[in-house]
């Protein structure tokens, strides 16, 4: 599961939405760059059915429950990369950054 969490941080790299990926087997973890983003994550997430937890300041927790199987993890990745996917950066922001503001490119 760790690998594709850390997979799925590589595609959304630009956005910035995770950071730290952490864990062993399913019991694993993602730190986000802000709360606001950690909250949006757990709520989508809960909307689809998977049960996540937000942890600490800014990180989302998952524990899975004992019956998970491979296709578990692959259904569990499409549902996260797709609420990932969903999180909407204004136009013209690069990335939203720890604070919750956005990165704007400078003007030339």
């Amino acid at each position: 599961m760790k690998k594709g969490l850390l997979a799925l941080k590589e595609v959304h790299k630009k956005r910035r939405l995770i950071g730290r990926v952490r864990g062993e087997g399913t019991f694993t973890a993602v730190t986000c760059y802000n709360a606001e983003i950690r909250d949006k994550i757990v709520y989508e997430m809960r909307q689809r059915g998977v049960v996540v937890g937000g942890c600490g300041n800014n990180s989302v927790r998952f524990r899975p429950s004992m019956l998970f199987t491979e296709e578990h993890v692959d259904e569990f990745l499409t549902i996260f990369n797709e609420v990932l996917g969903e999180i909407e950066i204004p136009d013209g922001a690069i990335c939203m950054v720890k604070d919750g503001s956005f990165l704007y490119p400078n003007p030339i």
